[in-house]
Protein backbone atom coordinates (compact mmCIF):
# COMPACT_ATOMS: atom_id res chain seq x y z
CA UNK A 1 0.00 0.00 0.00
CA UNK A 2 1.24 3.44 -1.03
CA UNK A 3 0.77 6.63 1.02
CA UNK A 4 1.02 10.44 0.37
CA UNK A 5 3.79 11.33 3.60
CA UNK A 6 3.70 15.10 4.23
CA UNK A 7 7.40 15.91 5.39
CA UNK A 8 6.12 19.61 6.64
CA UNK A 9 2.02 19.51 6.96
CA UNK A 10 0.64 23.35 7.22
CA UNK A 11 -3.09 23.32 8.31
CA UNK A 12 -5.66 25.79 7.14
CA UNK A 13 -9.53 26.52 8.43
CA UNK A 14 -12.11 28.96 7.62
CA UNK A 15 -15.08 28.04 10.46
CA UNK A 16 -17.87 29.80 8.26
CA UNK A 17 -17.40 26.84 5.90
CA UNK A 18 -16.54 24.49 8.18
CA UNK A 19 -13.37 24.20 5.87
CA UNK A 20 -10.10 22.08 6.29
CA UNK A 21 -7.12 22.27 4.30
CA UNK A 22 -4.03 20.17 4.71
CA UNK A 23 -1.19 21.15 2.26
CA UNK A 24 3.12 20.74 2.27
CA UNK A 25 5.63 18.77 0.47
CA UNK A 26 4.39 15.16 -0.03
CA UNK A 27 6.53 11.85 -0.66
CA UNK A 28 4.41 9.01 -1.76
CA UNK A 29 6.37 5.74 0.82
CA UNK A 30 5.63 2.53 1.08
CA UNK A 31 3.14 1.74 4.13
CA UNK A 32 5.49 -0.67 5.26
CA UNK A 33 8.74 1.66 5.81
CA UNK A 34 5.86 4.30 7.92
CA UNK A 35 4.43 2.19 10.13
CA UNK A 36 7.71 1.77 12.80
CA UNK A 37 7.47 5.80 12.12
CA UNK A 38 3.61 6.05 13.17
CA UNK A 39 4.04 2.88 16.09
CA UNK A 40 6.59 5.18 17.63
CA UNK A 41 4.45 8.67 17.99
CA UNK A 42 1.79 6.25 19.30
CA UNK A 43 3.72 5.29 22.32
CA UNK A 44 4.32 1.40 23.56
CA UNK A 45 0.87 2.03 25.28
CA UNK A 46 -1.22 2.49 22.50
CA UNK A 47 0.37 -0.75 20.83
CA UNK A 48 -2.23 -3.32 22.43
CA UNK A 49 -5.10 -0.98 21.20
CA UNK A 50 -3.45 -1.37 17.22
CA UNK A 51 -3.34 -5.12 17.90
CA UNK A 52 -6.47 -5.45 18.74
CA UNK A 53 -7.73 -3.01 15.71
CA UNK A 54 -5.35 -5.33 13.24
CA UNK A 55 -7.50 -8.02 14.65
CA UNK A 56 -10.91 -6.73 14.28
CA UNK A 57 -9.71 -5.73 10.33
CA UNK A 58 -8.53 -9.47 9.38
CA UNK A 59 -11.65 -10.39 10.94
CA UNK A 60 -13.75 -8.62 8.81
CA UNK A 61 -11.85 -8.58 5.79
CA UNK A 62 -9.11 -11.38 5.83
CA UNK A 63 -9.78 -15.02 6.85
CA UNK A 64 -10.94 -15.45 10.53
CA UNK A 65 -8.08 -17.77 10.77
CA UNK A 66 -5.57 -14.76 10.56
CA UNK A 67 -3.94 -14.34 14.40
CA UNK A 68 -1.67 -10.98 15.03
CA UNK A 69 1.63 -11.79 16.76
Amino acid sequence: MLLSNLLTPKFKHQIAPNTWVVSGTSQIKKFQDILPQIIYQLGSDKLENLKKLVEQFQKQFFRSDLVVR
